[in-house]
C-alpha cells in the first residue's frame, strides 16, 4: 500500500486520498484509501512504528495527534487540597 500511495502523489501531486475515495478502475487505490486511514489512526494510538511514521512523512502524509497527554503517563495524578498542599503551590 504504501507503493500505492506513492504512486498516487505520482500521479495527483499530493497523498491527501479521501475517505471515501473510489475507483473502479483501480481497487489499489481504494484500498490504499483505508490503508492510509488506518495509519492515521495507529499514529494517534502511538502504535505506528517509528520507521513507519519517518517514510510516511517524507512522503508528505501529515500525520497528527489529537491534542492530550501522550500514552506514556496518560493522566497526571490528582492531588487532594488538603493533603498535597505543598505540591499545589509549586505548580
Amino acid at each position: 500500500n504504501y507503493h500505492t500511495l506513492r504512486r498516487f502523489k505520482h500521479t495527483y501531486g499530493h497523498v491527501d486520498i479521501p475517505k471515501n475515495y473510489t475507483d473502479p478502475e483501480d481497487p489499489k487505490m481504494v484500498e490504499c484509501a483505508r490503508w492510509i486511514q488506518r495509519q492515521h489512526k495507529l499514529y494517534r494510538k502511538q502504535t505506528l512504528y517509528p520507521i513507519r511514521v519517518k517514510m510516511l512523512r517524507k512522503l508528505g502524509v501529515r500525520l497528527r495527534r489529537q491534542s492530550g497527554p501522550k500514552k506514556a503517563g496518560r493522566h497526571e495524578k490528582l492531588l487532594d487540597p488538603e493533603k498535597d498542599k505543598d505540591e499545589i503551590e509549586r505548580r
